[in-house]
């Protein structure tokens, strides 16, 4: 399943830890506070439980997308030119 994380959170050491977090489950970054990626079911279940335990004040939306509605997803000022089972290439 593809889940596309964005969050609001003004502390700068949050921010930059939850982006870490995201990036070690090899979520990929569009937008400054966005990202996407393909997760197995533990690996989603896990992402949650580390969120979960970051301390600070956090604003997270995680949100699954099913490949019909990715499909239809319309992005502007950049392409995915690469997908495979573990990461969204975009340019």
């Amino acid at each position: 399943m593809r889940y596309l994380v964005v969050y609001d959170i003004t502390d700068d050491s949050d921010r930059t830890g939850v982006s870490e977090i995201l990036k070690n489950y090899g979520l990929k970054r569009f937008q400054k506070s966005a990202f996407i990626g393909k997760l197995k079911h533990s690996k989603y279940n896990s992402l949650i439980t580390d969120l979960t335990n970051r301390q600070g004040v956090l604003k997270i939306m995680v949100a699954p997308i099913c490949d019909k509605d990715f499909e239809n997803i319309k992005f502007f000022g950049f392409d995915i030119i690469e997908e495979n089972e573990h990461a969204i290439k975009f340019f």
